[in-house]
Protein backbone atom coordinates (compact mmCIF):
# COMPACT_ATOMS: atom_id res chain seq x y z
CA UNK A 1 0.00 0.00 0.00
CA UNK A 2 1.14 3.45 -1.15
CA UNK A 3 1.55 6.48 1.54
CA UNK A 4 -0.69 8.76 1.34
CA UNK A 5 -0.30 12.64 2.39
CA UNK A 6 -2.49 15.57 3.24
CA UNK A 7 -1.39 16.78 -0.09
CA UNK A 8 -3.10 13.66 -1.57
CA UNK A 9 -6.76 14.26 0.15
CA UNK A 10 -8.92 15.85 -2.29
CA UNK A 11 -13.06 16.73 -1.43
CA UNK A 12 -15.71 18.04 -3.25
CA UNK A 13 -15.75 22.07 -3.26
CA UNK A 14 -12.00 22.09 -1.23
CA UNK A 15 -10.79 25.18 -0.84
CA UNK A 16 -6.76 25.70 -0.53
CA UNK A 17 -4.65 28.11 1.00
CA UNK A 18 -1.32 29.68 0.25
CA UNK A 19 0.96 32.32 2.49
CA UNK A 20 2.37 35.59 2.11
CA UNK A 21 5.37 35.60 3.56
CA UNK A 22 7.53 38.27 4.36
CA UNK A 23 10.65 38.66 2.75
CA UNK A 24 12.81 40.79 5.87
CA UNK A 25 13.22 40.12 9.09
CA UNK A 26 12.87 43.06 11.63
CA UNK A 27 10.72 45.10 9.09
CA UNK A 28 8.26 47.33 10.11
CA UNK A 29 5.20 46.07 8.17
CA UNK A 30 3.14 49.48 6.28
CA UNK A 31 0.77 48.31 3.82
CA UNK A 32 -0.95 44.46 2.57
CA UNK A 33 -2.58 45.50 -0.54
CA UNK A 34 -4.27 42.45 -2.18
CA UNK A 35 -6.29 44.30 -4.80
CA UNK A 36 -4.91 42.18 -7.54
CA UNK A 37 -4.43 39.08 -5.91
CA UNK A 38 -8.71 39.36 -5.34
CA UNK A 39 -9.06 39.60 -8.67
CA UNK A 40 -7.55 36.61 -9.79
CA UNK A 41 -10.57 34.18 -11.05
CA UNK A 42 -10.71 31.94 -8.39
CA UNK A 43 -9.72 33.33 -4.88
CA UNK A 44 -12.25 33.32 -2.53
CA UNK A 45 -10.59 35.69 -0.04
CA UNK A 46 -7.19 37.07 1.09
CA UNK A 47 -6.79 37.02 5.12
CA UNK A 48 -5.12 39.41 6.80
CA UNK A 49 -4.43 40.19 10.33
CA UNK A 50 -7.59 42.42 10.46
CA UNK A 51 -9.99 39.57 9.78
CA UNK A 52 -9.22 37.16 12.67
CA UNK A 53 -11.37 37.93 15.28
CA UNK A 54 -9.98 38.06 19.43
CA UNK A 55 -6.60 37.30 19.96
CA UNK A 56 -3.82 36.81 16.95
CA UNK A 57 -1.80 34.59 18.90
CA UNK A 58 -0.93 31.12 18.49
CA UNK A 59 1.23 30.35 21.60
CA UNK A 60 -1.76 29.45 23.95
CA UNK A 61 -0.40 31.60 25.92
CA UNK A 62 -2.85 34.78 27.85
CA UNK A 63 -0.85 37.06 29.44
CA UNK A 64 -2.69 39.97 29.12
CA UNK A 65 -2.08 42.69 26.53
CA UNK A 66 0.96 41.90 24.11
CA UNK A 67 3.33 44.99 23.07
CA UNK A 68 2.63 45.40 19.08
CA UNK A 69 5.83 48.74 18.66
CA UNK A 70 8.40 47.93 16.34
CA UNK A 71 10.38 47.52 19.43
CA UNK A 72 8.93 44.64 20.81
CA UNK A 73 8.08 42.59 17.69
CA UNK A 74 5.72 39.32 18.10
CA UNK A 75 7.40 35.91 17.41
CA UNK A 76 3.95 34.06 17.82
CA UNK A 77 1.54 35.70 16.22
CA UNK A 78 -0.84 33.92 13.66
CA UNK A 79 -0.53 37.12 11.13
CA UNK A 80 1.48 40.26 10.89
CA UNK A 81 -0.43 42.91 10.84
CA UNK A 82 -0.32 46.18 9.12
CA UNK A 83 1.89 48.65 11.22
CA UNK A 84 3.15 45.34 12.93
CA UNK A 85 6.87 44.06 12.85
CA UNK A 86 7.97 41.15 11.16
CA UNK A 87 10.19 38.72 13.54
CA UNK A 88 12.27 36.59 10.70
CA UNK A 89 12.09 35.78 6.90
CA UNK A 90 9.23 33.73 6.15
CA UNK A 91 6.95 34.70 8.73
CA UNK A 92 3.28 34.67 7.43
CA UNK A 93 1.61 38.09 6.46
CA UNK A 94 -1.72 37.20 4.68
CA UNK A 95 -3.16 33.97 3.75
CA UNK A 96 -4.89 33.66 0.43
CA UNK A 97 -7.99 31.00 0.09
CA UNK A 98 -8.74 29.91 -3.03
CA UNK A 99 -10.40 26.82 -5.51
CA UNK A 100 -6.93 25.25 -6.49
CA UNK A 101 -3.50 25.26 -4.95
CA UNK A 102 -2.03 26.61 -8.23
CA UNK A 103 -4.40 29.68 -8.19
CA UNK A 104 -3.74 30.37 -4.28
CA UNK A 105 0.13 30.28 -4.78
CA UNK A 106 0.23 32.75 -7.82
CA UNK A 107 -2.67 35.03 -6.37
CA UNK A 108 0.22 35.00 -3.26
CA UNK A 109 2.50 36.21 -5.38
CA UNK A 110 0.26 39.39 -6.25
CA UNK A 111 0.16 40.86 -2.84
CA UNK A 112 2.05 44.03 -2.44
CA UNK A 113 3.69 43.99 0.84
CA UNK A 114 5.57 47.30 1.68
CA UNK A 115 7.95 47.25 4.51
CA UNK A 116 10.50 49.38 6.43
CA UNK A 117 13.36 47.70 7.36
CA UNK A 118 14.46 48.56 11.14
CA UNK A 119 18.03 46.94 11.30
Amino acid sequence: MASRYVSDIVTPDMLHGAPVPSTESLAVVTVIDATAAKQLPGVIDVIVAADIPGTNDISGETCGPRPTTPAAPISDQLLVPATGTTVYVGQSLALVVATSRRVALQAAKLVQVHMICCM
